[in-house]
């Protein structure tokens, strides 16, 4: 049991707010709750919303449960809470629970019955926080930390301007952070990260930590496009206009099927560096979890 909630103090620390007590006997108590800053991805009848969202977690170690509340207008109109969901814990998933229907009320424990939230499905680990679950049928939620890190292995491919055979690098990962503090979607920005990628097999070494600031994020019909028409890099902090990306499209592509949440979100991206036409596909997980 104190491996378990020592686990999640690592999580706690990286996603906000931690409160925490202590017993009687002074050992750790069984209980612990956290407030994240998260990303609705809204999809309802064909169109796609996105939209920001703090989400209150409470674990019970005992009874091995979790409880979760929000609020979001374009979801409801008060804020609603999923109470008592049997709570899980692999190692590779973290903490994870799964109901096919849940018991919502509102913060003052009164049930709400015209709200129907089903499929809920949430995960936590000391890296990420994400949820997916159905408001009342037909309105899909997907629920991020600000953070995703698209697996290492992911495919980069470099097209040579002269023609032939592309370059093929497969050991790159990505990283997509949103802004933070920001409800109107419109205000929206993200940052890239790109680390150990080739551009081409003359490059003696993988440039790590290149990251570029300030990204546009709009939503589309099926997740969120993420562009800059020119972006100067940085490496460790310093500028580097040698690797300016241009004509720069991050297509985000998330799963709001419970069963490949986790494994069907993707990114693909677009850009060109130094003259070469780059193009990368990054899953959340090994894109070997994808078959």
């Amino acid at each position: 049991m104190m491996k378990k909630i020592f686990a999640l103090f690592a999580l706690t620390l990286l996603l906000g707010t931690t409160t925490s007590c202590l017993n009687d006997d002074e050992n750790q108590e069984n209980k612990q709750s956290f407030t994240a800053s998260c990303y609705n991805k809204i999809y309802n009848n064909g169109e796609y919303k996105m939209t920001a969202a703090n989400y209150v977690v409470e674990f019970d170690f005992v009874a091995m449960t979790v409880s979760v509340t929000t609020s979001d207008t374009e979801l409801c109109a008060t804020a609603f809470k999923v109470v008592n969901l049997p709570l899980k814990m692999s190692n590779d998933k973290g903490y994870y629970f799964n109901t096919a229907l849940a018991n919502v009320t509102n913060t003052a424990g009164v049930e709400l019955p015209a709200l129907k939230i089903s499929d809920f499905y949430g995960q936590y680990t000391g890296q990420s926080l994400k949820f997916s679950y159905t408001v009342n049928g037909d309105t899909y939620v997907y629920a991020s930390y600000i953070e995703d890190t698209y697996a290492q292995h992911s495919t980069t491919v470099v097209s040579s301007p002269m023609g032939g055979e592309p370059f093929v690098w497969n050991d790159a990962s990505y990283k997509i952070t949103l802004s933070t503090g920001k409800v109107d979607a419109k205000e929206f920005t993200a940052n890239l990260t790109v680390d150990n990628v080739k551009f081409a097999s003359q490059m003696p070494y993988p440039l790590t930590g290149m990251t570029v600031e300030g990204l546009k994020v709009t939503p589309t019909a099926t997740g969120i496009q993420i562009t800059a028409e020119s972006a100067v890099p940085k490496l460790k902090d310093v500028e580097k206009p040698e690797y300016t990306l241009t004509d720069l499209v991050i297509d985000v592509l998330p799963s709001f099927n419970p069963s490949t949440l986790f494994t069907g979100e993707r990114a693909n991206i677009k850009f060109t560096c130094m003259g070469l036409p780059v193009e990368a596909s990054a899953y959340v997980y090994n894109q070997n979890q994808q078959q």
